[in-house]
């Protein structure tokens, strides 16, 4: 067996052998390391683009699945005691179950600045076969009431000389009221609206009426010349966040879904530079291929007018597919998100939306979740920060720039500070109380998985997996033509030394038979 081995090795042409090995390696890293690469990356490119005719432009006008969206709400168990100076114990109830269906209207292309422009509209429906058991929205709650502090707190820090006239307007509003606290049917606050009774002569009342029944205010709509209704989702439910203008991705892919215009304008006139002005990112329903971890994701949030980034933090794996771990922290890392009178920055963990929304709202991850520890220390119960549960994160498959799973989470708490001008504010003491926090997430469906996987994922495998037979067998070519070679120059070799051999014996013979012949004849 080892002979007819050694006889084949001895009798191919190892030359053509480490040609062919040559070219096997110089394909493997030229083919299979470049030009493969570089026809999935066109393919990707054409596939991506967010242009009239593609599947994702089909995909990014209507998201052709619900994102799942959970709500839970800080239900207070002590608001006698708080109003007296204590500390809200909490109860969190949840999650309330939303489906949230993302489309874009009133589309224009723009072709020569590769750019798409359209209204963005959200619209949720509420599931209650998929909420926690039990729960309806026919809970009766005591939460935070969002205008009575809204109106009290906003008015303190920004016209506090108004704060007698705010009083009387409250009073008026709401027959009285005798704490900060919305007591009664939660989906009376969230759908159905809370009559706010705009029937007195008052100016304080008639002024804050006017207002509140303006466009700028889309969670109160007039029922009446003197009624009015306030609901913190349905009146804009379906309605649009506002206008964006993006671009496409044909011209450079690298820039796919990122907003060059909101609402007409390229840089906001919110906060307090123009650096926190800026709408960088995307709007959070694409992103471009081929990310870099060190550069992280950007995502504007219309509702909360600004971006966020999200760092990367480490490797992880989810549906199968080897994903990176991102995720997001809400501090004001800029100057300019503070308050502009007093110059007053938030602590680690905070944001501070109101110049974005009118209240005096400060946005937290849920349950204070890498905030300041002591925002806890001014609350009795009932807040147990989880990072696996709290985290705002996205699971992304960076070449494609896909997010196999993800979770925007806020969570919505009010300032709250004694008011002396407001009698039933006197004894507050300053807290963060927390409204709510919600979950807008999603895992991608295993059609659009299998997707990625069989078309994408695989190909790259398939890529990865030629490149390296192709080396592999190269070098094991080229070792194996080096070792021809070592066999059949060592043969030729030993057969010219046996030819020596042979001919230098065959002249000793002859010289040995000479001189046999000379003795012999001396001998005569």
């Amino acid at each position: 067996m080892k002979m007819n081995l050694l006889n084949t090795l001895k009798s191919v042409d190892f030359v053509k052998v480490m040609m062919i090995s040559t070219f096997l390696i110089a394909f493997g890293f030229i083919f299979g390391g470049v030009v493969l690469s570089k026809v999935i990356k066109m393919v990707m490119k054409m596939q991506l683009r967010i242009t009239p005719g593609t599947m994702s432009r089909d995909i990014y006008e209507k998201v052709p699945f619900a994102i799942d969206m959970r709500y839970f709400f800080f239900n207070i168990t002590n608001p006698d005691e708080v109003m007296a100076g204590g500390q809200p114990h909490l109860n969190e109830i949840g999650p309330y179950y939303f489906e949230e269906w993302k489309t874009k209207v009133d589309i224009i292309d723009d072709n020569a600045e590769d750019t798409m422009e359209y209204d963005y509209i959200n619209t949720i429906y509420f599931r209650p076969d998929l909420s926690a058991p039990g729960l309806t929205g026919d809970e009766f709650v005591v939460l935070a009431h969002p205008l009575v502090l809204g109106m009290a707190m906003s008015i303190k820090r920004e016209r506090p000389e108004l704060l007698e006239l705010i009083s009387n307007a409250i009073n008026g509003l709401f027959h009285d009221p005798e704490n900060i606290f919305f007591s009664g049917r939660l989906f009376d606050l969230l759908f159905d609206g809370i009559d706010l009774d705009c029937s007195s002569e008052a100016f304080e009342i008639k002024g804050v009426c006017s207002e509140l029944g303006s466009d700028d205010q889309p969670k109160v709509t007039v029922i009446n010349e003197t009624t009015y209704s306030f609901a913190l989702f349905d009146h804009g439910n379906g309605s649009s966040i506002g206008r964006f203008k993006v671009m496409r991705g044909k011209k450079n892919i690298r820039d796919l879904g990122k907003i060059v215009e909101l609402n007409g304008e390229t840089v906001q006139d919110i906060w307090y530079d123009d650096e926190c002005n800026q709408v960088d990112g995307t709007d959070g329903t694409i992103f471009p291929p081929f990310m870099k971890k060190e550069e992280g994701v950007q995502v504007f949030v219309a509702q909360l007018c600004r971006s966020f980034v999200a760092n990367y933090k480490h490797p992880s794996k989810v549906s199968g597919i080897k994903t990176s771990h991102y995720e997001v922290n809400v501090t004001a890392s800029a100057d300019c998100y503070c308050s502009e009178e007093a110059r007053r920055c938030p602590a680690q963990g905070q944001f501070d939306i109101m110049p974005c929304v009118g209240a005096p709202i400060t946005v937290t991850l849920p349950h204070f979740h890498e905030a300041d520890p002591s925002l806890m220390d001014n609350i009795k119960g009932g807040i147990h920060p989880i990072p696996e549960k709290h985290s705002f994160y996205f699971d992304f498959y960076d070449f494609a720039g896909a997010p196999i799973s993800a979770a925007g989470r806020f969570q919505l708490n009010f300032e709250v500070e004694p008011v002396q001008q407001i009698e039933m504010m006197n004894n507050l003491q300053p807290m963060l109380l927390p409204f709510a926090w919600f979950e807008n997430g999603v895992d991608l469906k295993k059609k659009f998985v299998n997707m990625l996987k069989y078309q994408l994922i695989l190909g790259l495998r398939l890529k990865k997996m030629l490149k390296i037979s192709c080396i592999i067998f190269g070098f094991l070519g080229l070792i194996v033509g080096s070792t021809m070679g070592y066999l059949q120059m060592n043969e030729e070799t030993m057969n010219k030394t046996k030819a020596v051999q042979v001919q230098a014996a065959a002249i000793e013979n002859e010289i040995f038979d000479d001189q046999k012949d000379d003795n012999h004849d001396e001998q005569k």
